[in-house]
């Protein structure tokens, strides 16, 4: 497999996941792709403080809780998500400063909620950064999420609606590439 090479399905199966910690308890220093060469494939790596005090398998079996409760788990490569110590090498990245852009997805997920109507997550996922858990922006409305993706993310309308017409089809979508300074993602609570 090509080291630059990550489908999309991998890239909606990660936002699936990011969303799903995002709604637990469980603390998260990381969750990101990772190119591993030694099996010459991508790996979700998910990193957690929980790994050293409660061990590897109370760790995991949480993650896949957390997979279960969020309808998600069969939708995961689970062979591929790697549960890990912070300490641990694959979560260490280089901090970026806070002025700096950093380019990612923006990952659209749909939820039907068949009493409360549809939902809809937005995260985004820094290519590169110090990883963590990713706060979710939620939105009621479509219009709502339109509207913050033109007006709040500044994104072209044309990919906007090629986004919310993927998301519609199959129930998640990504945009990218989005730049976004630390500062600006944190202020409208992406970071």
């Amino acid at each position: 497999m090509d080291q630059t090479t990550l489908v999309n399905r991998d890239l909606t199966a990660g936002a699936l996941v990011m969303d799903a910690l995002s709604r637990t308890k469980i603390p998260i220093t990381l969750c990101r792709w990772i190119y591993l060469p030694e099996l010459d494939d991508w790996h979700l790596v998910i990193a957690s403080p929980w790994y050293d005090t409660k061990g590897p398998l109370k760790t995991f079996q949480a993650v896949i809780d957390a997979l279960e409760r969020a309808g998600i788990y069969r939708k995961i490569p689970i062979g591929r998500v790697r549960v890990t110590s912070p300490d641990n090498p694959l979560a260490k990245v280089p901090q970026p400063r806070v002025r700096e852009p950093r380019d990612g997805f923006v990952h659209i997920l749909k939820q039907s909620r068949p009493k409360n109507g549809d939902q809809y997550s937005l995260i985004f996922a820094p290519i590169a950064g110090p990883g963590g858990a990713l706060p979710a922006r939620r939105f009621s409305t479509i219009d709502g999420l339109k509207l913050f993706l033109a007006h709040d993310l500044h994104l072209k309308s044309s990919s906007i609606e090629d986004a919310i017409d993927e998301m519609t089809r199959t129930g998640a979508s990504s945009i990218h590439p989005v730049s976004l300074e630390i500062r600006h993602a944190r202020k409208l609570g992406l970071a």
